[in-house]
This record gives C-alpha cells, sequence and structure tokens, in this order.
C-alpha cells in the first residue's frame, strides 16, 4: 500500500530477481531462497512527524528524497506487532496532545520511535526518543506514554525505554549512558539463534 512514495523499500516483488542478484547469480549459479517477503522485518526506526498545532504524531518514514514523514501503518514488511505498537503510541501521544518532532523549527516532543520485536515472544521493545536532554525536561509526559502503553495492551510490550536526544544533527540516538532511561521490563530482548536448549 505504501510503496512508492516510502523510502524503506525499493522492490516489492521479485526479490531474488533484483539486479544485483542477478549479477551475483551470473557469477556464482546458487539455488536461491527466499523467505518471507512480508512480515519479515522485526526491526524499525520510524520518524514522528507532527499531525496538527494541538498535538499528536504520525509515525512513519521520511518520503523518498525528504523529511517528510509518510505513515505507513499497514506496513507489508514490518512484523504485526511494530504495527500495532507504533498504532498504541500515535493513540497515547494523541490522548495527551504530545507532539512530534518538526526538523526545521527544532521543536515538537517526540522525534523517532525505535521497535524491536523478541521473535521467540512477539513482544516489543520500545524506544522513544524525545527533544529534551534529559529526564527531568521529559516529565510528565514519559509517564503517561509509559502508562497508556502498558494499560492499552500489557501483553505487547516486552520493556519501554527513552532517549533523550536534543542535538540537532541527523543521529536518531543519543549515545551517551545518561541519555537513556528504561522505564519497564527487562534490558535486553533475547533471541534465539539455533534450536538448541538453553
Amino acid at each position: 500500500r505504501h510503496f512508492g512514495p516510502c523510502a524503506g523499500c525499493t522492490a516489492d516483488r521479485g526479490l531474488d530477481r533484483q539486479p544485483l542478484a542477478r549479477r551475483a547469480l551470473a557469477l556464482m549459479p546458487l539455488d536461491v531462497t527466499i523467505g518471507a517477503v512480508t512480515q519479515w522485518r522485526t526491526h524499525a526506526k520510524l520518524a514522528a512527524g507532527r499531525v496538527g498545532s494541538w498535538g499528536g504524531v504520525q509515525l512513519g518514514l521520511f518520503k523518498m528524497g525528504t523529511h517528510d514523514v509518510l505513515a505507513v501503518p499497514d506496513c507489508a514488511v514490518h512484523h504485526p506487532a511494530i504495527n500495532t505498537a507504533a498504532g498504541l503510541v500515535e493513540e497515547a501521544c494523541a490522548e495527551y496532545a504530545i507532539t512530534g518532532y518538526d526538523p526545521f523549527n527544532k521543536d515538537g516532543l517526540v522525534r523517532y520511535v525505535q521497535l524491536s520485536v523478541e521473535r521467540h515472544s512477539g513482544k516489543v521493545q520500545a524506544t522513544i526518543v524525545l527533544n529534551t536532554e534529559d529526564i527531568r525536561s521529559s516529565t510528565p509526559h514519559i509517564q503517561r506514554l509509559e502508562k497508556h502503553l502498558l494499560s492499552s495492551r500489557p501483553d505487547l510490550w516486552h520493556s519501554i525505554w527513552f532517549n533523550f536526544n536534543d542535538n540537532p544533527g541527523n543521529a536518531i540516538l543519543a549515545r551517551s549512558k545518561s541519555r537513556w532511561h528504561r522505564m519497564f521490563g527487562p534490558a535486553f530482548l533475547r533471541e534465539k539463534l539455533f534450536d538448541a536448549k538453553e
């Protein structure tokens, strides 16, 4: 549905027959097996666009060659839990009149939302990136967001983190340890790489 203006995907069909794949296969004839072409993306960094002056956030990806956020609520390549989690973050921001970031005016609270799915549990680790310096300047917004997310779908969340990034550059996350705060859940996702017993 979003293919074309969305910069997230460059092909929507024939993934094993894209130009680079064809050239590689010409050099090394191999049997190519491609997994699912939908619902495979378990990690997404979504930009937060401003919905209006009264608050609200539109999560998505930048349109090709712009800083205009294209909402991707039904992204076919995202794991379904990512689409659900993104919708709940948008709902919480609308309820509490929390604004999305405006890169030109350098204002608005939510800059990005990073969502990662723990594959064996289907639970989502959310990192909400705020245009603030620290936790003190983010209160009471982070408490309201956490409360809304946990009360709306407690079974969905692995953990909820906040990252404080008020730097004007294009870096999505602030790297300093002091710029991170875990509100809920375990510190790390756990992935099983093999079917081995623990």
